[in-house]
């Protein structure tokens, strides 16, 4: 009966199942190591609430600024936007934009 129940112990406490995030990028190339570095930070936001997530879309954009004036000529927003659908049909967004694509992920997890 202990070994069952150390046995239940351990796999209660495992961890959960491995997200889906989907990572695409728009406007830049999705290098692995920028793949690999948003996958790590977003990764421990997405498990801890694993058991609700159904399916997670993260991308990844770079917006050329100076296309409607002159005044942001050569300026390139860098926006991350996550998109988490729930298993109840919820769905989260959430979008954050910085002078560099790292700060954009950091800032989102």
């Amino acid at each position: 009966m202990a070994l069952l129940t150390l046995t239940t112990l351990a796999l209660s406490l495992a961890p959960a199942p491995a997200h889906k995030l989907k990572i695409a990028a728009r406007g830049t190339e999705l290098t692995p190591a920028l793949s690999e570095y948003a996958n790590n930070k977003i990764a421990p936001a997405i498990d801890r609430y694993d058991r609700m997530i159904t399916n997670v879309d993260l991308s990844l954009v770079v917006e050329h600024l100076h296309l409607h004036d002159t005044k942001h000529k050569g300026v390139e927003a860098h926006k991350a936007e996550i998109t988490a659908f729930c298993e109840d049909s919820s769905v989260i967004r959430a979008s954050t934009s910085s002078d560099d694509m790292y700060a954009s992920v950091d800032a989102l997890s």
